[in-house]
């Protein structure tokens, strides 16, 4: 999908809210396996330059080099997707190596469901001693729209000044209110073309479901 450098400016800014949520602070050692190929996530690669950390992108498809930097380098947070969290842990185990001994102390999920899950979230956690945070974007709006903070109750929207979002009767189509348990889809509509600012996401953008 086409996007333009204000495009690119408005996903990292909502981006770094959403991993600042998670506990990402200046001065961390970071290292990141997601895919900086040709594809939306790949954006949220440059959210860590701008939260200041030390960020070392390793990428994916590597987990004997993914082990030596996390025991090379000592990182403090580990950004991936769920199912990877789950196969280090295994990995881990299985050539001898006790999880917690890397000395991580945030896991940052995204790029599929199930990390805010509590049977999952608790397995991660117990195993590496680190504590398990969550962000999901989409792709057509924004990368990391919503992120999880330290209380864990879920995710926080923190793309308020940038998407606007409305839910949506399934049979009317007509706008309901913001209600807790409410049976709707969501509509959310990018707002980043403001001010004369050059965009390539239209004001109207498609609906999606609500996020559970």
């Amino acid at each position: 999908m086409p996007v333009t450098a204000n495009d690119l400016s408005t996903w990292i800014e909502i981006s770094s809210r959403s991993y600042y949520s998670a506990g990402l602070r200046p001065g961390m050692r970071v290292i990141s396996t997601f895919n900086a190929g040709p594809f939306v996530a790949g954006a949220s690669l440059d959210t860590m330059t701008k939260l200041d950390v030390c960020h070392i992108p390793v990428g994916t498809g590597n987990t004997a080099r993914l082990v030596k930097a996390l025991q090379l380098i000592k990182a403090d947070a580990l950004l991936c997707t769920p199912s990877y969290a789950a196969y280090l842990a295994e990995h881990l185990v299985k050539i001898g190596t006790a999880p917690e001994s890397l000395g991580l102390k945030r896991i940052c999920v995204a790029g599929e469901p199930g990390g805010g899950e509590t049977e999952f979230r608790g397995r991660i956690e117990r195993a590496f001693g680190a504590k398990l945070c969550e962000a999901m974007g989409i792709g057509d709006v924004s990368i990391s729209l919503w992120g999880e903070c330290e209380a864990q109750h879920g995710m926080h929207f923190n793309g308020g000044d940038f998407v606007y979002v409305e839910l949506i009767d399934p049979e009317s189509g007509q706008p309901r209110p913001m209600e807790d348990g409410a049976e709707v889809r969501a509509g959310l509509y990018s707002l980043a073309a403001r001010g004369g600012a050059a965009a390539a996401l239209p004001l109207a953008r498609p609906r999606a479901e609500a996020p559970q």
